[in-house]
This record gives C-alpha cells, structure tokens and sequence, in this order.
C-alpha cells in the first residue's frame, strides 16, 4: 500500500527563471555589445563597398586603354551618363557615381552614332536625317562596349585634374587626352577616401596616403576632398 502512494504521489516540478535584477543586467550586457558590433560591422561593409568600387575604377581605365591599343582607326571614348538604362545611353553626367559608359568613337564626339542617319543613301544631310540633333551626318560606326551601373551606398565618384570632368579619351596608342584623378567618397568624407590616378601615358594606380595625414592624395600630390 505505502507502495502505491509512493507511485500515485504527485511529483514536485522545479521552475527556474530570470530575476528582475538578472535580466536587467543580461539587457546591460546585449546593448554594450549592439552599440560595439553595430558600428563595426557597417563600417566593415562601407569599407568593402569602397575597395569594390574603386577596384572597378582601376579595371574600366584598363578596359578603355586596351580597346584602344586593338583600335586604331578610333577614339574610345570613356564618360559619365544618368541613362545607362537606355537603348542608346548619352555621355551627359559630371557625377560618375550616376554610371558611365565607354564606347568606340569613330568620330570622337561622345555621342553613340550606331544608327545610320544617311536614310536616302544619298551622303548628305537631308531634313530629318539628323537623328541624333548634332548637325553631322552620322553612321553607324560605333559600338557600346561597356556600361557600368549607379554606384551603390550612396557613394560619390568624381574627376579633378583632367581637362575636362566629364569624359576621357583614349587615342590608338592607349595615351589619354588628359590626366588626373578619379576620387570615390562614401558619408566618411576625405578621410576615408579612396582614389585612381591616371597618368599622362594611360597607367593607372590607387592612391596613397604620401604625407601620413590619413587623406590619400590626387595626382598632384594634395589631399583628395570629398563632395
């Protein structure tokens, strides 16, 4: 009998949980280490973003130059442009950061002539046979060859240097109309800057930090500045 109430007996069921003072200092320990974390990580991900970006500089610079060298009869041309989205994109933007565009440039006007505007076949410029409104009878002598996108982040991309801020040109021998420096800024500012040098041969570099200030410097030797 004393057998059966030891089996029937209900058993005792122990709960543990936190105590006020417990959890307060668990959430004490959980915002430290979201207010250290947080921080680091985007700064982590800005970081990355920036090499990403400026590393895609360097390789359309090459890009350029190479078409050029196995062009001879042509200019690329290499520009800023808000509209890459569009079936025949415009060099048309000072802010990179909008996308760009090289193109082989018969002509070196900048403008995409891949339409043949001579409709009657007869070699001159006829009423409504300047499509693209430059005043030049056009062929269709040139070719997109490459489009790059908005740059993300919010990340700026300008000229300083060259003779003009919004495209460069590329002859046969691969030497560019101008020099100067290609200069990526994220919400950091200068200090966090990253930029490409093209020289008066066409050779591009990264940027680097000359005078130990924390500010890489552009082609002339002086801090980059930031939008």
């Amino acid at each position: 009998m004393q057998c059966m109430k030891k089996l029937n007996a209900t058993p005792h069921i122990y709960t543990h949980g936190f105590t006020l003072i417990e959890l307060m200092i668990t959430l004490l320990i959980l915002s430290i280490v979201l207010g250290i974390g947080i921080p680091n990580f985007q700064e982590t991900i800005q970081n990355g973003r920036s090499v990403s970006q400026i590393n895609q500089v360097t390789g359309i610079l090459a890009f350029a130059r190479s078409e050029a060298a196995k062009r001879p009869n042509t200019t690329i041309s290499l520009c800023g442009s808000n509209n890459t989205n569009s079936a025949t994109p415009t060099c048309n933007s000072s802010n990179w950061e909008d996308g760009w565009l090289i193109m082989s440039d018969m002509d070196a006007d900048r403008i995409l002539d891949i339409t043949d505007e001579d409709l009657n076949g007869n070699d001159i410029l006829d009423p409504g046979e300047d499509i693209n409104g430059n005043g030049v009878l056009d062929n269709a002598t040139d070719q997109l060859l490459k489009i790059g996108l908005p740059l993300s982040g919010g990340n700026t991309l300008r000229l300083t240097g060259f003779a003009n801020t919004s495209f460069i040109q590329f002859g046969a021998s691969g030497i560019p109309d101008s020099s100067g420096t290609f200069t990526l800024c994220d919400d950091r500012g200068a200090s966090e800057a990253k930029a490409v040098i093209l020289s008066v041969v066409g050779q591009s570099r990264l940027g680097v930090d000359e005078t130990s200030d924390d500010t890489v410097n552009n082609h002339a030797g002086v801090n980059v500045t930031c939008p």
